[in-house]
């Protein structure tokens, strides 16, 4: 079965070092709310595999639960 990929970028073109990462979906491990208008999404890391790659993501105030609907699925 082909794995399927999640990709985060920032607002723009995206041409830049850090723009913008790809995720295989099955190295996800979670998410945590660090604000009312962000979530943070943590990812097996592609380097050492003992620590978290984590990416933020900025949201409209307090849509936590329906990114997190939308993310799973």
């Amino acid at each position: 079965m082909a794995e399927n990929y999640l990709f985060f970028a920032i607002d723009g073109n995206n041409d830049a070092d850090k723009d913008a990462i790809m995720f295989p979906a099955s190295g996800f491990k979670g998410a945590v709310s660090t604000n009312s208008t962000t979530l943070e999404f943590f990812f097996v890391d592609t380097e050492t595999r003992a620590e978290n790659d984590d990416v933020s993501c900025t949201m409209s105030a307090n849509n936590h639960k329906t990114v997190c609907g939308e993310f799973a699925s």
